[in-house]
C-alpha cells in the first residue's frame, strides 16, 4: 500500500503504520457491510476474521470448522459463497492442493482443499497482535508457523502466475508451492526458521518423476545447487522465480 510505505519512510513509526493498516481493515469490513448480500454479510466477516488464525496453524489448510468457535453445521455449503466474495473483492488468494504434482497442474486441482492467503501481507500482519512488525524487522521469520513468510511468497506468485498451488499427501509430505515455470513442474519449499531439513522436498526428488525442478528458499544461504539437484536461494529471491 503506497500510503503506508510513504508513512513509514517519512516517520519510521511502526505505531502509525499499524494504525493506518487497522483503519484499512475496518474499511474492508465496512465495504462488506455495504456491498455483500445480506444473507452472507456476517459469514464474510467471520471468514475474513478467521484467516490469521488459520494461517498460524502448522497445517494451514483452510478449515470451515475454525471460522467461528462453537458454530454448528459448518461446512462448504454454508461458507463457500462468503469465501468467493472475498476472492472476487481482491482481498484473498486461494492456494489449491493438488491430487498429483504433475502437468497439466490445473487438471489436478482439488477444489475442496485449499489454503487462503491475504493479498496484502502488511494488512495480514496488522490483523495479528501488536509487535509482530518489530519481530519481522528483527529477522524473526519463524513466528506464527511461518504464516507471514508463506503469505509473502503467495503474494509474489500471484503477481506472475494465474494459480497458486501446493501439494500435500496424508499429512506426511507437504510442498509449500508447486509451479509450472516455463513448462517445468517445480517444487518450492520455504524455510522460515533455522531448521534446514527438507524431508518433503527430498521425497519429491526421490519419488516424483513428474517434478523436474526443486527450489529451496531459506535464511542466510548462498546460491548453490546441492548433490540432489535442489537449488538453494536466499528468501528474498522469491521475487525472481
Amino acid at each position: 500500500m503506497p500510503r503506508i510505505v510513504d508513512e513509514y519512510v517519512k516517520d519510521k513509526s511502526l505505531g502509525k503504520v499499524m494504525s493506518l493498516q487497522k483503519s484499512m481493515i475496518e474499511d474492508y469490513k465496512l465495504d462488506v457491510v455495504k456491498y455483500a448480500e445480506t444473507n452472507i454479510r456476517q459469514k464474510v466477516l467471520n471468514t475474513f476474521d478467521s484467516i490469521p488464525a488459520q494461517l498460524a496453524k502448522k497445517n494451514k489448510k483452510f478449515s470451515y470448522v475454525n471460522i467461528l468457535e462453537g458454530e454448528k453445521n459448518v461446512g462448504e455449503r454454508k461458507y463457500s459463497s462468503s469465501i468467493e466474495w472475498l476472492k472476487n473483492a481482491g482481498i484473498i488468494n486461494y492456494c489449491y492442493n493438488l491430487t498429483e504434482p504433475a502437468a497439466p497442474l490445473k487438471s489436478n486441482l482439488r477444489l475442496d482443499c485449499f489454503k487462503i492467503y491475504v493479498r496484502d501481507t502488511g494488512l495480514l500482519m496488522s490483523m495479528y497482535e501488536e509487535g509482530i512488525q518489530k519481530d519481522i524487522l528483527n529477522d524473526e521469520l519463524y513466528i506464527n508457523e511461518g504464516a507471514i513468510l508463506e503469505n509473502v511468497c503467495a503474494e509474489e506468485i500471484q503477481t506472475r502466475y494465474k494459480d497458486i498451488m501446493y501439494y500435500e499427501k496424508k499429512s506426511s509430505l507437504e510442498i509449500d508451492f508447486i509451479l509450472n515455470i516455463d513448462g517445468i513442474v517445480t517444487a518450492i519449499e520455504v524455510k522460515s526458521g533455522n531448521n534446514k531439513q527438507s524431508k518433503s522436498l527430498v521425497s519429491i526428488v526421490s519419488n516424483y518423476k513428474t517434478v523436474s525442478r526443486y527450489i529451496k528458499l531459506e535464511k542466510d544461504t548462498n546460491i548453490y545447487v546441492d548433490d540432489l539437484g535442489i537449488e538453494h536461494y536466499p528468501l528474498f529471491m522469491m521475487m525472481f522465480i
